[in-house]
């Protein structure tokens, strides 16, 4: 079979992030190609609610798959975190083509290409329908390359290093990179890994947090901040249990990164869904 060729478009309409969990794995091995369409499917669920829409409702009309075309070309494992960007191509009568690619290790490893074929349909009338007109005028017009939120987000420098919880999270990093080192080299490759993974991804997500203009962006790196931390707590414990040390002294500095995480969390969340970019909260 001739080997299936999906070029990468010039731009793209929108990027989200995704992180792999134990139960994405396929016999506690690595993600399955069941998962990657699973992660293509949220990608693009996010997408349309950025845009303003559900996927059952676009200016009364839903849209159906009528096929896809996967490539597959690394492999996903737990704690990866997948970015994955979309773009709309070939919008013809009835349809349209979305584009996925999902990449790991800030966007440096290729997982996978995805391009589906996208059809409008009117589930009372049973029958595939033109695209709206409105659609077709809001892709045409609305500028969503994602090079200029890249651009915007660099506007905001270094603002970070003044936040506390970016302060906090730095905080726990050093400590555990002391922590990971004093590791015998038997456990460098999965615990004093695991600490020194999640310690960095908390920094750099609590960096993004801070930087991001968009409140959906703030509050997907908030919960990353809070999904690493306790894998870093996990990981602490098992070091305990191998009876490598007693860590309860860092036990302040969790405590405070959490309070720190709530209250942002909690300002981000009540603050206007349209969120101007021309203010950082």
């Amino acid at each position: 079979m001739a080997k299936v060729e999906l070029p990468l478009p010039n731009r793209y309409h929108f990027k989200t992030e995704i992180p792999i969990r134990k139960t994405d794995l396929w016999g506690e091995l690595h993600v399955s190609f069941a998962t990657v369409l699973d992660l293509v499917l949220e990608a693009h669920l996010q997408f349309f609610q950025y845009l303003g829409f559900s996927v059952l409702d676009i200016y009364g009309r839903s849209i159906i798959f009528s096929n896809a075309t996967v490539t597959y070309e690394s492999e996903l494992l737990f704690g990866d975190l997948v970015e994955a960007r979309v773009t709309i191509e070939n919008l013809r009568e009835k349809s349209f083509e979305l584009f996925f690619h999902l990449t790991k290790d800030h966007g440096n490893i290729s997982v996978s290409r995805v391009r589906i074929s996208v059809l409008f349909f009117d589930y009372e009338a049973r029958r595939v329908v033109p695209i709206p007109q409105e659609f077709l005028q809001l892709i045409q017009a609305k500028d969503l390359d994602i090079q200029n939120t890249s651009e915007e987000m660099r506007k905001f420098g270094d603002v970070y290093k003044k936040f506390p919880l970016w302060i906090s999270t730095l905080k726990i990093l050093k400590n555990v990179y002391s922590i990971a080192n004093d590791l015998p080299d038997k456990e460098q490759e999965f615990i004093a890994n695991g600490l020194r993974k999640y310690a960095v991804k908390a920094v750099n997500a609590s960096a993004k947090a801070r930087k991001s203009p968009f409140r959906k962006e703030k509050l997907k790196s908030l919960d990353i901040v809070k999904a690493c931390l306790n894998e870093i707590r996990y990981f602490l414990s098992l070091a305990e249990e191998l009876n490598y040390g007693k860590y309860t002294d860092l036990n302040v500095l969790f405590t405070r990164a959490e309070e720190l995480w709530k209250v942002y969390y909690k300002k981000v969340k009540e603050a206007p869904q349209n969120l101007n970019r021309s203010k950082r909260t």
